[in-house]
Parts: structure tokens; sequence; C-alpha cells
């Protein structure tokens, strides 16, 4: 196999995992990464630079090296045209610097573990992210506390997908203070990006690798020790229910699969945190239930999640607190069930008929005191379970966590 690696090699990529943007130090060029690959997979994988960018290629042993060059982009939120320089961090964070007390040690079997642990797992103050004339965060506030699941809950365009590129510092705030368990963005990026598993909103898997192969290459990116990796591999292998599918090509994986083997591969090296980015965005009914299913058990772990979602059953049931955003800032936060007794109160009466009569209702429930929220053909009225005689005919049911986001953003929501 030809050495491609050096300054400004160029390399053949073929099948096999091909890493973008990864750190030089992160892989360094240590051969031992790519013989352990080539024994494991049959794939070589070089290091070489190109564009100011630190490149990973892995070509198939014995396979023709004429063939066209593709990237997968390792950084699991980065867009498309994200570049980011040699000397900074990817998304998983590899090289582990020794810098002082508060360097990072791992232990696969029982995940990581920071010298020194904070309360909070993330710590947002005053975060600004500006493009050009749009501000896509204003100023926004967020605690994450260790053990929990947040939830990020708002339309597209709030600012949630941002957010998530702050926090593994593909996006650099303009202004505002950032933690991640412990370390501060984006100084200190790479060592909060060794603990962290994200599950990007785009699946870029390699879709000619099977199931435990991409795992396999991630495990060697994720410097799982060698006695350790198929275990690794097999927990999350069962976590995502996908051990009779294990030799599968990815590209034979139905959507819902690929989403769980997206989460599998953010699981891989025990993360202490967890960013999940719209987890199962365009999935039907039935498949997001599933997936609903494996959040739903990696919060009964007691691992610590961040998660994005513009589904507000998704938020209701999942989260433990959630934060609404509408423009770029937080509007309210706290738990589900709170946030609907604060500002929805227990019980709602829908109202129907045409829109003159929507109109003599929401009058005569503002003169009740009652706030309401205009649905399409119907009115809703919030808190009529407060028994201040507000009697009209309509049909009553539970409020919800969309009566309050309707209710302080003004913006109906998926």
């Amino acid at each position: 196999m030809e050495d491609v690696r050096g300054d400004h090699g160029l390399g053949r990529v073929g099948r096999g995992a091909q890493v973008d943007e990864l750190q030089r130090g992160a892989v360094g060029g240590d051969p031992a990464v790519g013989a352990d690959l080539d024994r494991d997979l049959g794939v070589g994988v070089q290091v070489f630079a190109a564009g100011g960018l630190v490149r990973v290629a892995g070509f198939e042993a014995g396979r023709r090296r004429d063939v066209a060059d593709r990237n997968l982009v390792a950084d699991p939120l980065a867009l498309a045209d994200a570049e980011l320089p040699a000397d900074a961090s990817a998304a998983t964070g590899l090289e582990l610097c020794a810098e002082g007390a508060h360097e990072p040690r791992i232990d696969n079997a029982h995940g990581w573990h920071a010298d020194s642990v904070t309360e909070l797992a993330v710590r947002i103050r005053g975060a600004v992210k500006r493009y050009g004339p749009i501000t896509a965060v204003a100023g926004l506030d967020l605690d994450v506390p260790m053990g929990t699941c947040v939830g990020l809950l708002g339309p597209n365009g709030a600012g949630k997908s941002t957010t998530m590129r702050l926090l593994t510092a593909q996006a650099i705030a303009d202004e505002g203070e950032l933690e991640v368990l412990g370390y501060t963005l984006p100084e200190e990026s790479k060592q909060a990006r060794a603990l962290c598993g994200v599950a990007p909103q785009l699946d870029n898997l390699d879709v000619t690798l099977t199931v435990y192969q991409n795992l396999l290459v991630f495990s060697h990116l994720y410097r799982v020790p060698r006695a350790e990796r198929n275990d690794a591999i097999e927990r999350a292998v069962t976590m995502a229910k996908l051990g009779d599918r294990v030799d599968s090509r990815v590209d034979k994986l139905s959507g819902g699969m690929r989403r769980r083997l997206l989460i599998a591969r953010a699981l891989l090296h025990g993360p202490r945190l967890v960013l999940l980015d719209e987890p199962t965005v365009g999935l039907d009914p039935q498949v997001r239930q599933e997936l609903w299913a494996l959040i739903d058990a990696l919060r009964s772990q007691g691992t610590t999640i961040l998660m994005s979602t513009h589904y507000i059953e998704e938020a209701q049931r999942l989260a433990d607190t959630v934060l609404i955003m509408s423009h770029g800032q937080a509007v309210a936060s706290g738990p589900p069930s709170e946030l609907v007794t604060e500002h929805a109160g227990q019980e709602v009466l829908e109202v129907y008929g045409p829109p003159n009569r929507l109109a003599e209702v929401e009058t005569e429930a503002g003169a009740a005191g009652l706030r309401t929220r205009r649905t399409g053909t119907s009115v809703s009225v919030l808190g009529v379970d407060g028994g201040n005689g507000f009697d009209v005919d309509g049909e009553r049911r539970p409020a919800n966590l969309e009566d309050v986001f309707v209710l302080l953003t003004g913006e109906e929501i998926a």
C-alpha cells in the first residue's frame, strides 16, 4: 500500500472510513492506528494535510486506488462547507494533552471521567452568535445538570442547531460564556469534546461499510483500547437493538436503524455527555417511538443528554427540563409538567365555530382573566380549571406543552 502521508500528500479514497478535519495530533500520523484498522477491517488509514486541513483517508487494501475522492465529515454537526484549521479540535477530540489537573483520563469500561467534575454538564451565559445580519443565538442562558435530559424545543430557525454547534466549537460565540464538563469554550474545546458523544441531525455514516465496521473505525478514532473494542461495540449495538444487523451494510438499513446506529456510534467511548441534534427528524411515528425508547433507556442509566427537537411530544415525553427557544432566545425553561401548570393550567376548553363566534369567546375569556390561543377553526381557552365561573360550550382536554409554546411564542410547531 502506497504511503500517502506527508505535509502535502494527496490520497485516493475508496471504501472505508474517510474522516475529515481531524486535528493532526489526534492521530498524529501514528502508524499503529492505520495498522490496527488495516488488520481489523482491511482498510488502511493515512493522515495527510490538504487545503489547510488535516485529513484521514481510508481505502480498501488491494482495491484499485484510482477511484474518485470522497469524504465523510467526522465532526458530527459539521455542515458541508465547514472548514476548521489544522490546529482546531475535531468532534472526537481524540488527543488528550497533559494540561494540568483538569486533564481527563479515560476508563472505557466505565466511561470517561475527569479529575475535576462540575455539577453542570453544560453552562451557557449570554451566548450570542451572529451570521452577518442574522442573529442565530441572542443572549442564551442554559444549564444542563449532570445526569439529566434537557430538551431544546423550538421551530426550525429557533437557534437549536447553532447552539449545538457552539457546544462542539464548530461555531464560536461572538459573546457570552460557555462551559462543557467544566472546560471553557472555545479554548478547551478539545478536552471537552473528548468526553462527549454527538449524534448529528445529518446522517454521515459510511454507507459502504457494515454496522460493525462503522463502529470499529470509530472505536479506533476514539482510542478505545484494543482489548475493550469488541465489548464497547457489543454494548453499543445492544443498546441500539442492532444485533441482528451487525454484519449488514449501512446502505441496506432502514432510516430508523441508521438513526439508532448514529446514536450507538456516539456511545462507543462511554461519553459523559451526549448531544442529540433532532434525533427523530424525518422519521415516521412508529420509528420515532423506537428512537424514544432508546433515548429513554439512556436516561434511565443516568446518561446526561442535551437534545434539540421541534417535536413537542418528544420534548414532553423525554426531557426532564425543557427550554423553549424562539428567534435565538429562551422564552421559558422548566420541567414540562411545571411549564404546563404555570402557563396553561390543568385543563383547556376547546371551542369551535365561525370566526365571529371565536372572536366573541376570546373577548369573554379575556374579561374573565383567562388567556387564549387561536388554532385554525378553534380557540383554546387556557386555565379553565381555576373555578372562575367561565361557562362556554366546548370540549375540555388536558393542557399540554403545545399550549405553552404557542402562548409564549405565538408560533405553531409540529
